[in-house]
């Protein structure tokens, strides 16, 4: 996916930026199931947990945002991709 988003920003193309945003979110909600399920293993730390959750939705919603806003640049002045 990062060749996509590579791809969509040299090239300006929406199209594919919202494909990384989609695929983005979709795996930050897989990520965030998978934290919480090994926080109820009877040996993890419930505070690492909560720490590493909250790291990584801070993290990759920042990215998120990032592209979003990339995106609307690209749709409000109309420059799109070949």
């Amino acid at each position: 996916m990062a060749i996509i988003l590579l791809k969509g920003t040299y090239n300006k193309n929406a199209a594919q930026l919202s494909s990384w945003r989609t695929y983005a979110c979709i795996s930050l909600g897989i990520y965030i199931l998978i934290a919480l399920g090994h926080s109820l293993l009877p040996y993890s730390s419930v505070g690492m947990n909560a720490l590493r959750i909250i790291g990584g939705v801070v993290v990759q919603g920042f990215c998120i945002w990032v592209v979003g806003v990339h995106r609307e640049e690209i749709m409000k002045y109309g420059v799109c991709g070949p």
